[in-house]
């Protein structure tokens, strides 16, 4: 019994051992998830050069969610959009001016995958490289 607990207690540790960091292009999500509010997502990406995508698990079994935030970028230009929502799932972040861009507002009722139960983020790059941009959205089922 000794060595089949010691085999337990080191497996988690060997496996955060060999993380690492994501890929300066990745799109990155750290979610808050309670057991009756809704989720709570905030979205990073260092560099925004090619499209990248982020699933999200929304807790919910609804076909809907509706998706609320804002999204500002530290230079350039990018594109954000919330796949399956039919009207208000995209928009432009631009950076003007010194420090980060004003936070741009998305809202839209999104439809949930129905396999999978995930709704996904995408973004990209619009004329040429995007800088630092960053997101909050928070994903109410309906």
């Amino acid at each position: 019994m000794r060595r089949f607990l010691g085999s337990v207690l080191v497996g988690p540790a060997a496996f955060f051992a060999l993380a690492c960091d994501a890929p300066a292009g990745a799109l990155t999500t750290s979610c808050t998830r309670t057991l009756l509010d809704p989720v709570e997502c905030r979205f990073t990406q260092a560099s925004v050069v090619r499209n990248q995508t982020a699933s999200v698990d929304v807790r919910t079994k609804n076909l809907r969610v509706r998706a609320q935030g804002s999204f500002s970028i530290a230079g350039g230009k990018a594109a954000v959009v919330i796949l399956g929502c039919a009207e208000g799932g995209r928009i432009d972040v631009e950076h003007r001016g010194s420090g980060r861009s004003a936070p741009v507002p998305i809202d839209c009722l999104a439809e949930v995958d129905r396999s999978t139960f995930l709704v996904a983020v995408d973004t990209f790059a619009l004329g040429g490289e995007g800088r630092g941009l960053e997101g909050t959205l928070v994903f109410t089922p309906r």
